[in-house]
């Protein structure tokens, strides 16, 4: 619904895959990929399939030239320069990101409504069955975003304020990222015979969110300003 400009990856996804449990299609799997590019009147997806995947290209490439850029309008220099804004920006963009992950990517699941077979096609990456580890790359990419590089991420400012602070972060840091990956196996099959691991995962990931609006918000004298879909 949103488009291949905005969904990115799951564009892909979906060309290269199709759906699992779309209403209406009565094959538990996608068709294969072969029979997805080659079979009749496939020139349409493979020409829109490459003009996502080029298009994914150009914005990363972007993207990746925007952070290596050197001197004043390089991203490191405007993010000192911003001072406290850009602080309380960061914080709050992970403090959201972490939101997601608890609600948006893992809390989701459990409450789709049964049978969960009808549902699948809901569940990002499952087409492709990587929606675990899509969650995990997520996790992890905050923690770096957090920790920063070269003692400029917002741990090292965190250890100076408040020591023992930073260290209950990357703690749950840790166990929110362990808890995530000891789920073992897609989320949509995770969704039918581990829901407890999946709410355990649940649970530390709402706790590392706890913790970084409320302990390391005030510490930093950062103030949460986005509005929250859990309440909290």
């Amino acid at each position: 619904e949103l488009g291949g400009n905005v969904k990115g990856m799951f564009a892909l996804e979906y060309l290269l895959f199709g759906h699992k449990g779309f209403p209406g299609i009565e094959t538990p799997n996608a068709p294969l990929v072969l029979q997805m590019l080659s079979g009749k009147n496939s020139q349409r997806r493979r020409t829109y399939l490459l003009a996502v995947a080029r298009d994914m290209e150009a914005k990363a490439g972007q993207l990746a030239q925007d952070w290596t850029s050197p001197g004043e309008q390089g991203a490191a220099a405007k993010f000192a320069a911003g001072g406290q804004a850009t602080v309380n920006l960061l914080v709050n963009q992970l403090a959201h990101a972490i939101e997601d992950a608890e609600q948006a990517r893992l809390n989701f699941v459990l409450v789709l409504p049964k049978p969960i077979s009808g549902q699948l096609y809901r569940i990002e990456a499952s087409p492709s069955g990587t929606s675990l580890q899509g969650v995990v790359a997520y996790l992890e990419g905050m923690q770096k975003f957090y920790r920063g590089a070269g003692g400029l991420g917002v741990a090292d400012t965190l250890k100076q304020v408040n020591a023992p602070l930073a260290k209950r972060v990357e703690e749950h840091f840790d166990a929110a990222i362990s808890a995530t990956k000891s789920i073992g196996e897609p989320l949509e099959q995770a969704v039918v015979d581990k829901r407890d691991a999946i709410q355990n995962a649940c649970d530390k990931v709402h706790a590392l969110e706890i913790l970084f609006k409320v302990d390391l918000a005030s510490a930093l004298g950062v103030t949460i300003s986005f509005t929250s879909g859990d309440g909290d």
